[in-house]
């Protein structure tokens, strides 16, 4: 008469929670869009489980110098490239001093990085476009997981209310700045003195409706914050420095999604705060103070219609401003006389105080055309209006990408995809840089053209290869200037700068990808480039700061089973130039040695090369999962040289090493 109840729980075939994989081929709005799954993300070697420094293993990257969060993409500076969350833009990337990016791993749905040749979607941006994706709240149960690190910890929690009602929402909070201290060095004669990062992050996010209900909801907050810590231990002579950087911002944006028939419309209006400040004091005497208050905001829009024949036409409206309050004080300038021999010229404090205003105004219309089975061209068209300052420019990008498959693909996935774009891009010129006191008000917009010819092979359904060739020319680029220029009144004022800087970056990049499965995962990514530029147009090109013609990087992950799994990620990249000394001149009255400098970056670093391993261990419970893992950055502890040390003289250097072997054991539970 009794009844016995059993509860059965089932060992997962893979250790992801709650995961459910669907393969299929999503249309591609790119010639060259590289996307990563979360799954993909989290688990790289020498990342830290970093989901954008994924980025910077993909082809077309330079390698940053040291953990720098540099992105270098096909020659362009780091502000050329733009970076968004959930196609809102963001001022960062990355916490200070090479810290983890602003985004929690458990967030993200996917990440799409786009290195050039991009559709008139985005703008603003004459490098790539990185587009960092979140997902919804979870809509069956609770779920969360706490990670913890020698740097940091982090919390995720999502959650259903009712139906058609999901949130979820992240935290995270370093503690270095309190570790790293104890184990500094006591050195009670002279002390020891180390600058520490500070920061913490947070998201937020509500969805109301079901994926493929007419209209759907969504609500998120963001944010980040980073200080610069100086930690001090002993030496009355090291307690007269004192450093205090900090950075912030703030984000919150909507976004309402509608479908009636063919039609569909994505509404995005969102704004938000930033904050930036520092202060730099030695010996009492404040050496340099700034601050710095923007309001933010814009909206986005897109209506896409599905016309017969496959066909769609996109319509959006992209629109952002700013208002910048900045003050700062910072040393004047030394002035040109000569100076009592032995004394120091003494000039008097600079003080600037600024309100800036920034707007843009963008319009695009792209086209998807299906030319029968294998021809698809999507021809469009991008307007910026900018206003910087008390001046209008405008912009018009045509852009244009066509995709051609040589054979249909077949059940097993096999195919090859011929790929073309050409397109003109622009970006607003910085505010600063058209300032009337010390600035160029005439300045221009900052333009690129860009082209690329490439193929996609797909072996199987989960190996593919991605070869591209690439052509960019980045041209009216702000360059400082010495020249002087003659006002309306007659009187002249120093040009400071003009638009004589030109870029030009050209090469070949070849992904190899074994997509995610039950066991493995990598790819194999060879980058053959050349970046040169110029400052003057009657200069000759000289190599970029960040020409590096040959970069290797393969990375691996290999699951056994049972919560075991380990990886591996190799890079061999080219030195990057530099500009060596020729020895020096010695001036007897201000008794120092003033250095004699040979050609413009025609020195170059050692060649780069570095092992990451990555190994993890997770257990399964009926509810829940624990998991602890070893990161170990640098293992066999190569030498890399990042910068050079000059003698007093001029005439020896030595080599400045990057991050030695820097292992990283953290912890993470999931339910």
């Amino acid at each position: 008469g009794k009844q016995l109840e059993v509860t059965y729980y089932l060992m997962p075939v893979s250790f992801g929670l709650f995961q459910t994989v669907v393969r299929a081929e999503r249309d591609k709005r790119e010639a060259t869009q590289r996307t990563l799954q979360r799954e993909e993300l989290q688990k790289i070697p020498g990342t830290l489980g970093d989901p954008i420094r994924v980025i910077q293993n993909m082809p077309g990257v330079a390698r940053a110098p040291y953990l720098g969060g540099q992105l270098i993409v096909r020659g362009a500076s780091p502000q050329e490239t733009g970076t968004y969350f959930d196609s809102v833009q963001i001022p960062q990337l990355y916490h200070f001093m090479g810290g983890p990016s602003v985004i929690n791993p458990e967030f993200l749905d996917r990440l799409d990085f786009l290195p050039g040749g991009f559709g008139p979607r985005y703008g603003r941006a004459t490098g790539g476009i990185i587009d960092a994706f979140t997902r919804r709240g979870a809509a069956d149960a609770v779920h969360g997981n706490l990670k913890v690190d020698l740097i940091d910890a982090a919390l995720f929690l999502e959650a259903p209310v009712g139906e058609r009602f999901s949130v979820a929402g992240a935290a995270r909070r370093s503690y270095i700045d309190a570790i790293l201290p104890a184990f500094m060095p006591d050195d009670p004669e002279n002390g020891s003195i180390s600058v520490l990062p500070a920061y913490w992050d947070y998201q937020a996010r509500a969805d109301y409706g079901k994926k493929g209900d007419p209209h759907q909801l969504t609500l998120m907050a963001f944010g980040s914050d980073d200080r610069m810590v100086v930690a001090q231990k002993g030496g009355q002579a090291q307690r007269d420095l004192q450093i205090s950087f900090h950075t912030n911002f703030h984000r919150v944006r909507g976004a309402w999604t509608w479908r009636e028939g063919r039609a569909s419309n994505v509404l995005m209006p969102y704004f938000g705060r930033d904050d930036q400040g520092g202060e730099m004091e030695n010996q009492g005497t404040v050496t340099f103070s700034g601050s710095g208050i923007s309001w933010a905001g814009g909206v986005r829009d897109e209506l896409a219609y599905e016309l017969d024949g496959g066909h769609v036409a996109r319509l959006g409206l992209d629109i952002v401003f700013n208002r910048t309050d900045i003050h700062f004080t910072a040393p004047g300038v030394i002035p040109d006389y000569r100076s009592f021999p032995g004394a120091d010229p003494i000039a008097p404090p600079m003080t600037i105080a600024r309100l800036m205003h920034e707007s843009s105004w963008g319009f695009y219309n792209e086209w998807d055309l299906k030319l029968g089975d294998r021809l698809t061209v999507m021809p469009g068209l991008r307007v910026d209006e900018y206003w910087v300052g008390k001046r209008l420019k405008a912009s018009a990008d045509p852009r244009l990408l066509v995709r051609f498959k040589l054979f249909d693909q077949t059940p097993i996935g096999v195919g090859t995809t011929l790929k073309g774009t050409v397109g003109h891009y622009s970006m607003p010129v910085d505010a600063f840089n058209v300032d009337e006191e010390f600035g160029n008000p005439d300045l221009g917009i900052p333009k690129a053209f860009q082209t690329s010819l490439g193929f996609e092979h797909k072996f199987t359904d989960v190996i593919d290869l991605d070869v591209t060739g690439f052509y960019n020319r980045r041209y009216d680029l702000v360059a400082g200037s010495s020249k002087v220029k003659v006002l309306p009144d007659g009187t002249v004022k120093p040009e400071y700068f003009n638009n004589d800087g030109l870029g030009r970056a050209y090469g070949i990049e070849v992904l190899l990808r074994h997509n995610l499965t039950e066991h493995f995962f990598g790819w194999l990514a060879y980058t053959f480039s050349r970046t040169e530029e110029k400052v003057r147009s009657d200069d000759s090109f000289l190599p970029g700061n960040y020409d590096e013609p040959h970069i290797l990087t393969a990375v691996a992950q290999y699951r056994f089973g049972n919560g075991y799994s380990v990886g591996a990620r190799f890079r061999l990249v080219s030195g990057r130039p530099f500009t060596p000394y020729n020895g020096s001149v010695y001036d007897s009255d201000a008794n120092r040695y003033y250095s004699l400098s040979a050609d413009p970056r025609s020195g170059r670093n050692p060649l780069f090369h570095q092992l990451d391993l990555r190994a993890d261990k997770e257990w399964l419970f009926d509810l829940w999962k624990f998991g602890v893992y070893l990161d170990v950055q640098n293992v066999y502890n190569a030498s890399n040289v990042e910068s050079w040390q000059w003698d007093y003289r001029f005439r020896e250097r030595t080599g400045i090493p990057g991050l030695p072997i820097l292992p990283t054991l953290g912890l993470k539970g999931s339910f």
